[in-house]
């Protein structure tokens, strides 16, 4: 999480921003929090902690959240952009864990079944991956690339300002990389596959999938999706 495993740069930058300020006198207009968890990459209690904890002192609703950011990226990796680039966050995407649970005929390795339970719980995962959500570029992805095509080459800069026109063919583009598809879509993932230590195929076997469901998109889509990969014979 921050500062204890992952972005111990961001917390140092955001506190000392905030040192600046307060040696400048500065006074906001709004109340200003600042939270900081533990556990961002195992599970994430320390933000449900913060948001309790908040609410326990009446505030219900923020005028606007930030995370904390991006990086600020050399304009060589955005093509037809030369300057610097900040990203800042101001959406934030869902996150959903599912398990898949196969019960298959177990035995030994020498006389293992037709199919095993983790070569089903495999092909599951395949069909899964074989059917992504559909992708779309509107909301906070979408104002980012208009508000860049100024910054663009003449030839991008078309492109990008009149995303009504070629929405089509910016979209093929970002959903093809494994870099921008998230910018676009619903992605998934199966961390990683364990077995336990035996020579014999277990009758039983559980993954946990992985979803971040980007904006438009309902967790009702992605248990929907999943449901559908029982159907194998």
């Amino acid at each position: 999480g921050r500062s204890a495993i992952d972005d111990k740069s961001s917390v140092l930058a955001t506190l000392e921003a905030v040192e600046l300020l307060l040696d400048e006198h500065f006074q906001p207009r709004r109340t200003i929090y600042l939270a900081f968890g533990h556990d961002e990459e195992s599970g994430g209690s320390g933000a449900r902690a913060i948001l309790a904890t908040i609410r326990s002192q009446g505030v219900t609703e923020f005028g606007l959240v930030l995370d904390e950011g991006g990086a600020i990226l050399p304009g060589s990796l955005i093509p037809g952009i030369d300057q610097p680039v900040a990203l800042i966050g101001v959406t934030e995407k869902r996150v959903l864990t599912l398990e898949l649970s196969v019960r298959a005929v177990g035995g030994h390795a020498s006389s293992p079944p037709p199919v095993t339970a983790i070569g089903r719980l495999g092909r599951a995962i395949a069909r899964l991956e074989a059917s992504p959500f559909p992708a779309r570029l509107d909301g906070a992805p979408a104002q980012m690339f208009r508000h860049l095509a100024p910054e663009m080459t003449p030839g991008q800069r078309v492109v990008f300002a009149n995303l009504w026109l070629f929405r089509p063919f910016v979209l093929r583009i970002l959903r093809n990389s494994a870099d921008t598809a998230p910018l676009v879509r619903t992605t998934i993932t199966a961390p990683m596959l364990r077995q336990p230590l035996s020579s014999a195929p277990t009758s039983s076997h559980k993954q946990f999938m992985g979803w971040i469901i980007n904006s438009g998109n309902l967790q009702a889509d992605a248990f929907g999706i999943t449901q559908g990969t029982d159907d194998d014979p």
